[in-house]
Parts: structure tokens; sequence; C-alpha cells
């Protein structure tokens, strides 16, 4: 991941927009930037144990329940989102973690006949 100095989620937003990074996680006057289509990056970083999610904060430009529950699992303090699922940000805001987006969805899905899933958000 590419490593640069930061002072404010400010910071990691701007990143993240200008970059086209997945995410971008702050910590320590350090910002470290991921590339992975969907949680991956979320998932490694968990299934490594990574000391970097440890009271950081990260600029994400989704996060539905998989990834609030990365978050919490990594123990991240502060989260900013584009987008988020309201029961995403239910679980991020009761677990402690402070919460910022541009817009709140409330996701619906539903497993069909053929085990396909259809997906839609009411707004």
């Amino acid at each position: 991941p590419y490593t640069t100095l930061f002072r404010s989620m400010a910071v990691l937003i701007k990143k993240l927009d200008e970059g086209n990074y997945s995410c971008v996680i702050g910590k320590d006057g350090e910002v470290r930037t991921y590339n992975q289509k969907g949680v991956q990056d979320l998932y490694d970083l968990v299934k490594e144990q990574n000391p970097i999610m440890k009271n950081a904060m990260i600029a994400d430009k989704v996060i539905g329940k998989g990834a609030a529950a990365m978050i919490v699992l990594g123990g991240f303090s502060e989260v900013f989102t584009h987008a988020i699922c309201t029961s995403a940000k239910e679980m991020l805001e009761s677990n402690g973690i402070h919460v910022t987006f541009d817009k709140e969805v409330v996701a619906y899905s539903y497993l069909l006949e053929d085990n396909t899933r259809y997906s839609h958000e009411m707004k």
C-alpha cells in the first residue's frame, strides 16, 4: 500500500476521491491506500490481524454490513463513506465508531427461487 502523512479525515477523503482507491486508512500520521474490489482489502487486513486498523480512521466509497463487521472487528475508531446502508451505520455506531457519510440507504436483498440474489435500495 501507498503511504503518506495525514492530519485529518479530510485528507483521507481527498485521497480516496482523487486516487480512485477502494479505501484509505490513516493512523499515527500515516496514510495507506488500497485498490482491491469490494471488501477484499478489509478482509485481508482482518485475516492478518493487521495492527494498522486499531483506532485508525478509514475512508471508503461504500459500506454495507460486511464491511461494517470487518471495521468493527478491526477496531477502527472513525469512518467516512459516500454511501452506507442503514444496518451498517447502526452496527458501527452501536460499537462506538464515529460515522460520517454523504448518503444513507436502506438496502433490501432477496434470495430468488433459482438461488440468485436480487438487491435494491430504498431512499
